[in-house]
């Protein structure tokens, strides 16, 4: 069998554009690019690149770089350039250009492609670390995380081209992996507190997103809305730091009836989300029903006592142009419906019943 090379895959490079499509950068994201320089960038380069090597540093393969005879701070000077630039024009072909030539150099210093999955993640982590939340509005934030995950991704996928001639096969791979630790640190930025899942704020990002590829794909997507019943009497009785314990717990059990994939958000109190995408309404109820379970059949252990709890579920199926806003409403409307018809059960959608 004839063993393909990378240049046969050559005609396959995307082009400028269609990689911009693919990260959804475009205009909109112009704005937040300069947001990055001035609020985030040149008040903190020196924390990001001390704060950057200090980590690659603990990485024996990154000792290694260093031990051949490379000047670190020479290394923070290039860096330094990097910070500068990034997501500066960055549709321009000189952008683009740019990026690969560093991938390049790369390449003859020995970095391992594997290495840059650390050092961007990294630099994302700072780069989110240093947003001044306090002087921006949510919806700024948001979209001022949403431009890093997707200007690095850029940056690394130029990067991966410049290891593979082009290789678009080896360059998905690197870009779906990519993608799965943007989501594991979106739920990072945007976790509650006390339960550590998805706070009520990302969740409708992400709602609003698995909402327009479902849209997209033609798949379908449901919510299910949970809320502990009699949860204010736990509260009454043991005291608001026992309701927290039975909270944690509560999210636990959840976690442990879905899939890692997806979603759960604590939408207010005691009130949960789940967003289920690719599951058709039929498995949502399944899925309601293993929830159920786990909490009806699994009592909550604290020092003192042991805690019976039950939960009560909405299920609805988003229908064509839904929005968020309409699809948590029927879910939530389920709810309470299994709120009234004597709780601890599960109530679906009317609409779609």
């Amino acid at each position: 069998m004839h063993e393909q090379s990378p240049h046969d895959f050559a005609h396959l490079k995307p082009t400028r554009s269609e990689q911009l499509d693919m990260l959804d950068l475009g205009e909109k994201d112009k704005a937040m690019a300069a947001l990055l320089q001035s609020d985030i960038i040149k008040p903190n380069i020196q924390f990001i690149l001390e704060e950057f090597y200090n980590a690659l540093l603990t990485y024996p393969i990154f000792n290694e770089i260093i031990a051949r005879g490379f000047d670190l701070n020479h290394l923070k000077q290039v860096q330094s350039k990097y910070l500068e630039t990034l997501g500066v024009n960055f549709s321009d072909a000189n952008y683009f250009e740019e990026r690969s030539r560093i991938g390049l150099t790369h390449v003859r210093v020995g970095v391992p492609l594997h290495a840059y999955l650390f050092a961007y993640r990294k630099l994302q982590q700072l780069l989110i670390q240093k947003i001044p939340r306090e002087k921006l509005n949510v919806s700024t934030v948001e979209s001022l995380i949403a431009f890093i995950l997707k200007i690095t991704a850029l940056d690394i996928a130029l990067a991966a081209e410049s290891y593979h001639l082009g290789s678009i096969q080896d360059l998905q791979h690197n870009l779906d992996d990519l993608h799965d630790r943007h989501i594991q640190l979106e739920h990072e930025v945007g976790i509650d507190y006390l339960t550590g899942l998805s706070n009520r704020q990302r969740i409708m990002v992400l709602l609003d997103a698995g909402i327009k590829r479902s849209q997209i794909e033609a798949i379908p997507i449901c919510v299910i809305m949970a809320d502990l019943d009699f949860f204010k009497d736990v509260n009454d009785t043991y005291g608001h730091q026992v309701g927290d314990l039975v909270l944690k717990a509560t999210a636990a059990r959840i976690e442990s009836a879905v899939r890692e994939k997806d979603v759960i958000g604590r939408y207010g109190g005691e009130e949960f989300i789940i967003v289920l995408i690719d599951k058709s309404l039929n498995q949502a109820v399944d899925i309601a029903e293993r929830i159920r379970t786990q909490i009806e059949f699994n009592p909550i252990n604290t020092h003192n006592s042991t805690i019976r709890m039950t939960i009560s579920l909405g299920v609805a199926q988003a229908h064509l142009n839904d929005n968020s806003d309409q699809l948590i409403a029927r879910a939530d409307a389920a709810l309470y419906r299994a709120k009234n018809n004597g709780r601890n059960q599960i109530a679906v959608d009317k609409v779609d019943a």
